[in-house]
C-alpha cells in the first residue's frame, strides 16, 4: 500500500468509500459501483482484481482530491446540486454528520490504515446475466435477454443490436460463497434477479447453507414483476435484512409504456407484498428520462398516498435518453416543482446535444411503430413540448 494513501485534507473533496468496500462484478468485467459498472477487465479473480494496481491507483486519486473521468455520473450530478451516489454513501446533509467528515474518518481507521480492506470486498454489487423478461425503452440486449428476442423481430435500431445472451460463471458465484464471511452487502441486479435462477442456486442458497447469511444483507434491484411467496419467506428466515429496490418509473400506461412487458397493477401488488417483510426495506427507484421528466410530481403524489418511499434517479445512459439532450429551446419551458430543483438543474447544466436529441427521435418513432404505442399519447404533455422538434416531421 503505498503511503501517498491517507486521509486526505484538501478542498476538493473526491473522497468515496466504495473503493475501499465494494467492487461491481459483471462478465469478465467489473467496477467500482454500481454507477459506473464493467469500467475494468476481471482478469482471473476477485481478489486479485480487488488488490491490482489499477484499483490501487483508482484509490489514491480518490484520497488525495482528484477527479477520475470514469465517476462522471457523480460529478454531473454534484455539479447540479443533485445529491450522487458519492454523497449518498458518506450520508451528507443527514443527521449530526452533514459532511460525512465521521464517516470518512470512520472507514479510513477501520478499512484503510489497518488494511481490513484487502481481505475481500465488503460489498458485491453482482449483475449476474442478461436474463430479462421486459423489454424496457431505455434498456437494450446487454442488459436484457427479452430485448433481445424483440430485435430478433424489429427493423435494424440505430446502436442497438442483438447481444449474445450471458452470465458470471459457476467460479465467481462460488468465490463470493466461500469468502462470504468478509460480505456485510450483497446487491443483485440484472437482468431481472429474480427471474435468474442461478443467483438462487449457486450463491443464495449456498451462502445460508454455509451460515454466513445471517450477517449479510441482501439487496435486490428488480423490476417487480415476479414474487415467489416461498423464496421470499426463505431469504427472509435467513438473512440479516432484505432491501428491495423497485424500478417504478411512472403509473399506470405511463409505466408500462417505458417498462415495457410488465403490467402496473401486478407490480403494485407485488410491491405491497414485498413491504409486508418482517425484515424489509422497501424502496421505490423512479428513473427520470425525457419522457417522463414531467410527470415527477403525479408520480410523487401517488407514492405518498400509497406509503411507498421514492428516490428520483437519473438515467445515466445511453446518451440519447440523457436529460440534457432535450433541445435547448425547449428548456426554459420546463418549469419543475421546488422539490425537483435538483433535477431541473441537471437539464440546463450542459447544452443539448442534437445528434443525440434526432437519435432519441428515430428510436421513439421506431419502437411505437413496432410496439403499436405512441408517446403523443402517452406522455401529451412531453409531447407538446417537442413536437416540433422531429416528431412531426
Amino acid at each position: 500500500m503505498p503511503q501517498s494513501l491517507r486521509m486526505p485534507t484538501v478542498k476538493q473533496d473526491t473522497f468515496c468509500p466504495n473503493p475501499f468496500t465494494q467492487l461491481q462484478v459483471g462478465k469478465e468485467k467489473c467496477g467500482p459501483c454500481p454507477y459506473i459498472h464493467n469500467t475494468w477487465d476481471l482478469n482471473g479473480t476477485i481478489k486479485e482484481k480487488w488488490l491490482s494496481d489499477e484499483l490501487i491507483e483508482f484509490r489514491r486519486k480518490k484520497l488525495n482530491g482528484e477527479r477520475d473521468p470514469i465517476c462522471i455520473n457523480c460529478y454531473r450530478e454534484e455539479d447540479a446540486g443533485k445529491l450522487s451516489l458519492r454523497q449518498r454513501k458518506l450520508n451528507w446533509q443527514k443527521g449530526s454528520d452533514p459532511t460525512g467528515q465521521k464517516l470518512k474518518e470512520n472507514i479510513f481507521s477501520k478499512f484503510i490504515a489497518n488494511k481490513t480492506w484487502e481481505k475481500f470486498p465488503r460489498i458485491v454489487t453482482i449483475e449476474p446475466s442478461n436474463t430479462c423478461n421486459l423489454a424496457c425503452v431505455t434498456c437494450n440486449g446487454s442488459l436484457s435477454s427479452k430485448w433481445n428476442s424483440e430485435l430478433n423481430k424489429m427493423p435494424m435500431i440505430e446502436h442497438k443490436s442483438v447481444s449474445k445472451n450471458w452470465g458470471i460463471s459457476e467460479e465467481t458465484y462460488q468465490e463470493i460463497v466461500d469468502n462470504s464471511e468478509h460480505l456485510q452487502r450483497i446487491e443483485l441486479f440484472g437482468g431481472e434477479p429474480f427471474y435468474e435462477k442461478k443467483n438462487k442456486e449457486l450463491l443464495i442458497n449456498k451462502i445460508i447453507e454455509r451460515g454466513t447469511a445471517k450477517n449479510i444483507t441482501l439487496y435486490f434491484n428488480t423490476n417487480g414483476t415476479i414474487y415467489d411467496e416461498k423464496f421470499i419467506k426463505k431469504i427472509e428466515d435467513n438473512f440479516k435484512k432484505i432491501e428491495i429496490r423497485i424500478s417504478i418509473d411512472g403509473i399506470n400506461e405511463q409505466f408500462e409504456y417505458i417498462r415495457y412487458g410488465a403490467n402496473f397493477k401486478n407490480v403494485m401488488e407485488n410491491t405491497k407484498k414485498f413491504c409486508n417483510m418482517s425484515n424489509g426495506d422497501v424502496e421505490v427507484i423512479c428513473t427520470v428520462s425525457p419522457y417522463n421528466v414531467l410527470y415527477l410530481e403525479e408520480y410523487d403524489n401517488f407514492f405518498k398516498e400509497n406509503n411507498l418511499p421514492v428516490f428520483f434517479n437519473l438515467t445515466k445512459h445511453p446518451n440519447e435518453m440523457l436529460l440534457f439532450n432535450i433541445p435547448d429551446a425547449v428548456k426554459p419551458m420546463i418549469n419543475l416543482p421546488e422539490k425537483f430543483k435538483d433535477i431541473q438543474s441537471y437539464i440546463n447544466n450542459k447544452p443539448c446535444n442534437l445528434n443525440d436529441w434526432h437519435k432519441f427521435v428515430r428510436y421513439t418513432k421506431l419502437i411505437d411503430k413496432h410496439r403499436n404505442l405512441n408517446v403523443k399519447d402517452i406522455f401529451p404533455r412531453f409531447y407538446s413540448l417537442i413536437k416540433a422538434f422531429g416528431f412531426e416531421q
